[in-house]
């Protein structure tokens, strides 16, 4: 088994520990590569192909290029002809090497997008929004975080670009299903039981 870390902070390292108790890993790649045994620095131009999924990073292009959160890397996961953008922590730099990457030869635009650094203010600017110009994007915020994540501007700049979005504080883990007609759907959506309270208006449109 082969794994990517995307950040430098314990909320996308700090269940490495768990993940390697349970199955045998081959190959690690991380932007902290010496805070995971084993791994390499992720870079630009890495890919694989699995039962049918293309798996490839897309930043940074060298491992010396950014430090902290801009060096996160960022994956784009392609099967059954769709396509979602993992993004990490970057922030509006780390955005803007990517444009100026995508204007030479890198095709940004996909399906769906794990929106960067959970909705911070720091990231999504809307060249970065407009480029991707996603269908749906997944929120992935803790539920009150002391962040006040996602910022409501970020939600709007998506929401105007036409995505469908999903918070995690709101609909719990998030399936997603490249290459089928299944649009993504939230934990807490699917499996509802009949005393369950249905969601409120506001919070339908985030998780539908």
């Amino acid at each position: 088994m082969s794994y990517v870390t995307q950040g430098i902070d314990r909320d996308h390292i700090g269940g490495l520990s768990a993940i390697e108790s349970q199955l045998t890993v081959d190959q690690a790649i991380s932007s902290v590569p010496h805070r995971v045994r084993g791994a390499d620095y992720c870079v630009a131009g890495m890919r694989w192909h699995w039962s049918g999924v293309d798996i490839e990073v897309l930043h940074p292009l060298t491992a010396e290029q950014f430090e902290g959160n801009n060096s996160s890397c960022v994956v784009r996961i392609s099967a059954g002809g769709e396509s979602i953008l993992l993004s990490g922590d970057i922030e509006k730099a780390g955005e803007q090497a990517m444009l100026r990457n995508a204007a030479e030869s890198l095709d940004l635009q996909v399906d769906g997008v794990v929106v960067p650094h959970h909705g911070s203010s720091t990231s999504s600017s809307p060249e970065w929004v407009q480029a991707l110009s996603p269908q749906w994007a997944i929120f992935p915020v803790g539920y009150r975080n002391r962040y006040h994540l996602p910022k409501q501007a970020v939600v709007e700049r998506y929401r105007q670009a036409g995505a469908k979005l999903w918070r995690s504080d709101q609909s719990g883990a998030v399936q997603i299903h490249l290459g089928g007609e299944t649009p993504p759907r939230g934990w807490r959506q699917s499996q509802l039981k009949i005393w369950s309270d249905r969601p409120r208006p506001e919070e339908r449109l985030l998780i539908e």
